[in-house]
């Protein structure tokens, strides 16, 4: 993965949140997303600290680059991805990548499927 498929710039994340669109994978993650004219997709995490401490959030944004290494969804077309962790008592403690990667897969494959992202 290339750093070049992260969001890091402020104004991306502001793009996303004012004029993309939602998808709820579970009541701790919240995937919105917009296109881009890149002709790639690019990825970022918004964590709160109430999630949970740095070892934590650091974790999650790992599994997220672990996730789109082992699976190139076909995500080649111009798209931002804004992955929302939600603070949830004890869920993130007894998630592993597994699950995480079983939550992630029907909620993906739906937002490959789905053209209209403006």
């Amino acid at each position: 993965m290339e750093s070049n498929q992260r969001l890091r710039k402020s104004s991306d994340f502001d793009r996303i949140s004012k004029f993309g669109r939602v998808l709820r994978v579970d009541s701790w993650l919240i995937i919105a997303y917009y296109s881009n004219d890149l002709g790639y997709f690019r990825w970022g995490a918004t964590i709160s600290k109430k999630v949970g401490n740095a070892v934590l959030r650091n974790k999650l944004k790992r599994w997220i680059k672990t996730y789109f290494r082992e699976n190139e969804m076909g995500f080649n077309e111009g798209l931002d991805l804004n992955f929302i962790f939600k603070p949830q008592k004890d869920i993130y403690q007894s998630l592993n990548f597994k699950n995480f990667k079983l939550k992630l897969n029907p909620t993906l494959e739906k937002l490959k499927k789905n053209k209209n992202v403006h």
